[in-house]
């Protein structure tokens, strides 16, 4: 079996002294408490969304409760703040409506007071690693803060473009680059710019899979709900999305993840749990197998 591939992994809970070996608990306190900051950072995003999103709810509310609008500029406004509360929750854009700035004002004051302090922690831990002599993994925890600000999804924050690795050490991506081509495993190449993804979030979870040099989605060819059905690059489709969207499942004692399809609830994998090149990527049930868990690596 090749080993890891020798990037920074920047999702959540990954130190970089844990990249190369992601089936086992760093047992370094810096790292241990690193991590710590990381969780706190995607736990105080999540808690300034929510308190947006419940400042959507109150402001619904208050709409319908004025008997005094007529019926037509009811609906509308009712419309306009559920327009908002989507674009908010699947693309972070923030409300303009003017009875949502205080909303707005403490979702920023709420951000930057996390990027504070997880700046204060990366620093932290940079200087506790350069103080023991290890300027290496200092530089290492330094570069990783560039990435760690990237898309949050669901309870991780991933780089913002990266390679989905198989846990054997190879790489997806689609065999060419253009629209129903499918998705198979490949040996990682840095020059490669059509092995790179980003994550577009959507909702409760879920996130789209683009391929950053087509913009293509990876999908579950024909909606396929069967075992077996390719995974391909296709474009959005809004009447099929729920086959384009993809949550992270972490693998238990390793930092690693699934991937589940909204549409079918089954996990995308290697088939025939291939170790080589040039191999299908499909969908089915989950069976709990290395062939099934990835790792989103941001490119170096």
């Amino acid at each position: 079996m090749r080993t890891f591939l020798p990037f920074l992994l920047v999702a959540l809970f990954v130190s970089p002294l844990t990249a190369q070996e992601p089936s086992k608990k760093s047992d370094d306190p810096i790292a241990e408490k690193l991590t710590t900051v990381k969780e706190a950072y995607v736990q105080d995003l999540n808690k300034a969304k929510e308190a947006v999103v419940k400042a959507f709810d109150k402001r619904y509310e208050d709409i319908k409760a004025l008997k005094s609008l007529k019926l037509e500029t009811q609906l509308k406004q009712l419309e306009a703040v559920e327009a908002e509360k989507q674009a908010f929750e699947e693309k972070d854009v923030l409300p303009t409506a003017l009875a949502m700035k205080p909303a707005v004002s403490d979702y920023r004051t709420a951000l930057k007071k996390a990027e504070v302090a997880l700046k204060a922690g990366f620093d932290e831990a940079g200087k506790a690693y350069r103080d023991k002599g290890d300027v290496k993994t200092a530089a290492a925890v330094l570069a990783e803060y560039k990435e760690f600000l990237g898309t949050p999804v669901g309870n991780a924050v991933l780089p913002k473009t990266f390679v989905i690795a198989v846990s054997t050490g190879m790489v997806i991506a689609p065999e060419a680059n253009k629209e129903g081509s499918k998705v198979k495993t490949a040996d990682y190449s840095k020059t490669d710019d059509g092995q790179l993804w980003k994550a577009v979030p959507t909702a409760n979870g879920y996130c789209h899979f683009e391929h950053v040099k087509t913009g293509l989605l990876l999908s579950v060819s024909g909606k396929g709900k069967n075992n077996g059905a390719e995974i391909v690059l296709a474009a959005k489709d809004d009447k099929s999305t729920d086959f384009q969207e993809w949550k992270m499942t972490p693998v238990q004692g390793k930092n690693l993840s699934k991937f589940v399809s909204k549409g079918s609830g089954k996990v995308f994998g290697v088939d025939n749990r291939s170790t080589k090149s040039g191999e299908r990527i499909l969908q089915w049930e989950d069976q709990d197998h290395a062939a099934e868990w990835f790792a989103l690596i941001a490119p170096k």
